[in-house]
């Protein structure tokens, strides 16, 4: 019995995707350490990491449930494919996941519910309409920066500035995208008429290239952009280059990577390199 608890609580934890969770968790950690300048009050800051949790968990899970005959087919050690959850009892936990986010969201009010009401149904649309189109991309852009948006909102206040983000960051986030199918690409090979995603459209080879050129190119707009913003240089340019030297280096990586396992490690160095870049930005343009 206690075996099977244990199994259920794993397949649980599965469904979530703990790496992408727990980017997405340091990242509202140190977004609301900069937005606050200094450390925010703990009860406020456990239940936004709480709320961010259950909504990164919905959308995760609700993947899971989209994808599951894809991944009887090419992923059978996933949960719902291996039988340790069926389909039922992971929808059911993702729309509890989304209730318990609304709830917390909204004891900040009614902007902050809106605000990641808006990010989590950006992942929806990722999950059940673009994952398979050449749009795969959007939702990306999309609720990224609503995350910063909605950390300054109730940590501190709303900041224009903070709309740049999309103008800086979206390269970045289509980069993540790309990243985070390659390692799936071979396998979806075998679904392609399902799967029709930017980087099953455009291929192995373009979509590396695709990929060099947006983390090259946000680094190069926030230098281009200085004139119209007020940056603290002390700060910004130690992420510009921690930045470009983990990009030259993860594709680097991309030249020797011969399985799926090296492009996953890629996807997490450049996961980090996205995270660093961007909190270093923010820092730079608002203190």
């Amino acid at each position: 019995m206690k075996k099977g608890l244990i199994s259920k609580a794993l397949a649980y934890m599965e469904i979530c995707h703990p790496f992408p969770l727990a980017m997405i968790l340091l990242s509202t950690l140190i977004l609301s350490l900069i937005a606050a300048k200094m450390i925010p009050p703990i009860e406020k800051l456990a239940i936004m990491l709480l709320a961010i949790a259950c909504s990164q968990a919905s959308i995760n899970s609700l993947n899971d449930y989209f994808d599951r005959e894809i991944d009887q087919k090419v992923k059978p050690h996933k949960p719902i494919p291996s039988e340790r959850l069926n389909a039922g009892e992971v929808l059911r936990f993702s729309f509890g996941a989304f209730l318990i986010m609304c709830v917390l969201a909204s004891l900040f009010g009614l902007l902050s519910l809106i605000l990641v009401v808006i990010g989590t149904i950006a992942g929806f649309l990722y999950d059940t309409k673009l994952k398979r189109t050449i749009f795969s991309w959007l939702p990306f852009i999309l609720a990224y920066p609503v995350l910063a948006i909605w950390v300054w909102v109730i940590l501190a206040s709303f900041n224009p500035v903070l709309l740049w983000l999309y103008l800086i960051g979206s390269s970045l986030f289509v980069g993540i995208h790309i990243t985070n199918t390659l390692p799936d690409l071979e396998l979806d090979k075998e679904t392609i008429e399902q799967v029709q995603g930017l980087v099953h459209v455009i291929g192995k080879s373009r979509a590396i290239s695709l990929c060099r050129f947006c983390f090259l190119i946000s680094p190069l707009l926030a230098i281009l952009i200085s004139p119209v913003l007020k940056y603290n240089y002390s700060i910004l340019f130690p992420f510009i280059s921690i930045s470009l030297f983990l990009t030259v280096i993860s594709f680097l990586l991309y030249r020797r990577a011969q399985n799926s396992s090296m492009l996953i490690y890629i996807y997490r160095l450049l996961s980090v390199n996205a995270l660093l870049f961007t909190t270093g930005w923010l820092a730079a343009v608002t203190f």
